[in-house]
């Protein structure tokens, strides 16, 4: 396994442990389902692995000539991607009734800053984002 694939294996592993706790909700023991929850932490990290993902040269290239795409296309892509799965996580919390605090925020709005790097028109996408996200504070 390289860095590159690091975001995808947390998320696997939080996209299990939510099924086994679903599963585990639905038996007789409702302490075997608590114990299965994901928490706070578990989040964050998953969260944080999407948000600060920067793949590397190779990465880029390599899947550059898989998809016939530019470099900048590809960090773009990239961005919004990463953003876009960062922000997700809030969404999931929510969900599972884990409450997100500031520095989770502060992760997928660092993300979408990173975003807004790559061209003019992403700027704006992420501001309103952005926003989004500060009203939901």
């Amino acid at each position: 396994a390289n860095l590159y694939e690091s975001p995808y294996r947390c998320q696997y592993l939080l996209d299990r442990l939510q099924s086994l706790y679903n599963d585990a909700r639905d038996c007789d023991d409702p302490q075997v389902a608590s114990s299965l929850k994901p928490n706070f932490l578990t989040y964050m990290l998953v969260c944080q692995s999407w948000a600060e993902h920067i793949p590397t040269a190779a990465d880029l290239s390599s899947f550059n000539k898989k998809q016939k795409k530019t470099k900048q296309e590809d960090v773009v892509g990239h961005h919004y991607k990463t953003a876009t799965k960062a922000q997700n996580i809030l969404t999931t919390m929510k969900k599972y009734n884990v409450q997100p605090d500031v520095h989770i925020y502060s992760v997928v709005l660092n993300a979408w800053s990173l975003r807004a790097s790559s061209s003019a028109l992403d700027v704006q996408e992420a501001m309103g984002r952005a926003e989004s996200l500060l009203r939901d504070m």
